[in-house]
């Protein structure tokens, strides 16, 4: 687990109600990368600083057509400009030394170019997105029946609005956060 440290005390990051922050600088266990991720992503904070498997941290930074381009990927896409500060840390630099090397990103949010319609649905949409990420984006959007059951417009308007998208016939892991930004309004707006 992750320790959040505050001047009252220490928490579990990943389960507990967290105080109020902005900054987060880290260098957490890189089995709860993912984890950490999504709930950063959610937390509300300006600025992250930090270390990550590289592997993971390519995974974050990934653009659309790459083989790690996913769900986190798009998050960070839309709602965080990201730089790499050091490319390659060698695992000789640690202690105890991991079996990988590392990387060192900065993430600062943005406001993003297209606000979308509720973003909790969105990252749900995301989410069951992707797990069909090689499919076209019409069929994709026919088998994500848990998004569709937790919009309003309901499966029959999702479905025909999908038939009307431009992106249609697009593969999803050829889609840009703010496609999926467009996309996901489309299908869920008040028409």
């Amino acid at each position: 687990t992750i320790i959040f440290c505050s001047t009252r005390r220490q928490v579990d990051f990943l389960t507990e109600k967290l105080p109020a922050f902005n900054k987060v600088v880290s260098l957490p266990p890189y089995h709860i990368s993912s984890a950490l991720m999504s709930r950063l992503i959610i937390s509300g904070f300006d600025i992250a600083v930090l270390v990550l498997q590289r592997e993971f941290a390519q995974k974050l930074l990934s653009e659309p057509g790459f083989k790690d381009y996913g769900q986190l990927s798009v998050e960070i896409t839309y709602g965080f400009s990201t730089e790499v500060i050091v490319q390659t840390i060698s695992p000789q630099n640690f202690f105890p030394k991991p079996n990988t090397f590392s990387s060192m990103i900065k993430i600062v949010r943005k406001k993003p170019k297209l606000k979308v319609n509720d973003y909790a649905l969105f990252r749900e949409f995301l989410h069951q997105i992707f797990r069909l990420k090689n499919k076209n984006l019409s069929n994709a959007i026919q088998k994500t029946f848990p998004f569709q059951g937790k919009t309003k417009a309901g499966m029959e308007k999702i479905i025909a609005r999908a038939a009307r998208l431009d992106m249609k016939g697009v593969k999803v892991n050829l889609i840009s956060a703010k496609e999926f930004a467009e996309i996901f309004n489309e299908l869920t707006g008040k028409k």
